[in-house]
């Protein structure tokens, strides 16, 4: 049912991934070794979830750095749960349970904690008190749940966070009526170390980008791929000035104006899934120096040179799949110095 090895970094590891797994029914915690420091209970097959009544004393005399409790059917925690592994938890993994509702005292005590991973659940708010207690997150996963709107002070204590995924949340569909959802502005304020930031799938048309250029100066990374945004505009992601990997694609843009990725230095940029003739017109691409640029699914009909003569030196990666309107000929990808 279990196995007991080492990890890549030479722990004790206890994994139990086939399912039918009951704690503490057929798993008592007490009997593993005491230099045990990650768990792992999960499940490959959906119809053998594995099922926990969970609490404190189970992790009695326990020094595990992480806890993995995943794709179960976990849908509690009560009050000071993992407080007797506080002093040594680091990583903490309740994905893909039925988890509606969490309050502060289900992580009383964890600040040592640096990464909480919370996606595929059924939970349908937060509040800043629900992680008064972790002072010391730096990744923060809560993809693929029913959070419709967010607290304006969420990060109040979350100012070592450095990855943020809100990715699969109905962030922007109208609650009632036609009155559009957004992200307010304070959200950001606390977020000062934020590194990357994950909003895809959310059903957004805007982000206050004021804020995001105030407020988290060091953001890297943005996916924003999969919403209802219709224009970038030059006053927005140009001045993130350390952005170096943007995925927008799959969203209903009109147009990209002259300028609005003017001095970016990017690794990667998304297009993928936009019209090629609303995003791609001559200019688009000038004063920005770009590595990897993915294009696939827009439509595209021809590598128009006064477009991607701007890029062509640094240029390393080019994905033009599913074009299927675009017919490759020979010199083709010469100006492209880099490819």
């Amino acid at each position: 049912m279990c196995i007991c090895d080492i990890d890549e970094r030479g722990r004790s590891r206890t994994r139990c991934e086939n399912g039918d797994v009951n704690i503490p029914a057929n798993l008592d915690l007490n009997s593993l070794d005491q230099d045990t420091k990650v768990l792992i209970v999960s499940s490959r097959d959906p119809s053998r979830r594995n099922q926990f009544q969970l609490n404190g004393n189970m992790f009695a005399n326990k020094r595990f750095e992480e806890i993995h409790l995943s794709n179960s059917q976990l849908d509690f925690i009560g009050d000071s749960t993992f407080i007797l592994v506080s002093n040594t938890l680091q990583v903490l993994n309740l994905a893909g349970n039925s988890l509606l509702m969490l309050n502060e005292n289900n992580f009383r005590n964890l600040s040592k904690l640096t990464h909480l991973h919370l996606d595929h659940n059924r939970i349908q708010s937060v509040h800043s008190a629900m992680f008064s207690y972790l002072t010391g997150l730096k990744t923060l996963q809560i993809t693929t749940n029913l959070i419709s709107d967010v607290p304006q002070r969420m990060g109040l204590q979350l100012g070592k966070l450095e990855v943020l995924d809100m990715s699969s949340n109905p962030l922007g569909v109208p609650v009632i009526g036609d009155v559009k959802q957004t992200i307010p502005e304070s959200f950001f304020q606390d977020f000062t170390n934020l590194q990357v930031l994950g909003l895809a799938n959310t059903s957004l048309d805007s982000l206050p980008w004021p804020a995001i250029q105030k407020f988290i100066p060091y953001l890297r990374e943005l996916d924003m791929s999969g919403n209802r945004i219709e224009s970038i505009q030059p006053s927005q992601l140009s001045l993130i000035r350390n952005l170096n990997v943007i995925r927008i694609g799959n969203n209903p843009i009109r147009a990209i104006a002259p300028g609005a990725l003017s001095g970016l230095i990017l690794k990667t940029l998304d297009l993928s899934g936009l019209r090629a003739a609303n995003v791609l017109p001559q200019g688009v691409f000038q004063s920005v120096r770009i590595s990897h640029l993915d294009v696939s699914n827009t439509g595209l009909l021809t590598l128009d040179p006064n477009v991607f003569m701007p890029i062509s030196q640094e240029l390393e990666g080019l994905n033009i799949s599913g074009n299927p309107g675009l017919v490759l000929q020979s010199k083709m990808f010469m100006a492209l110095a880099g490819i």
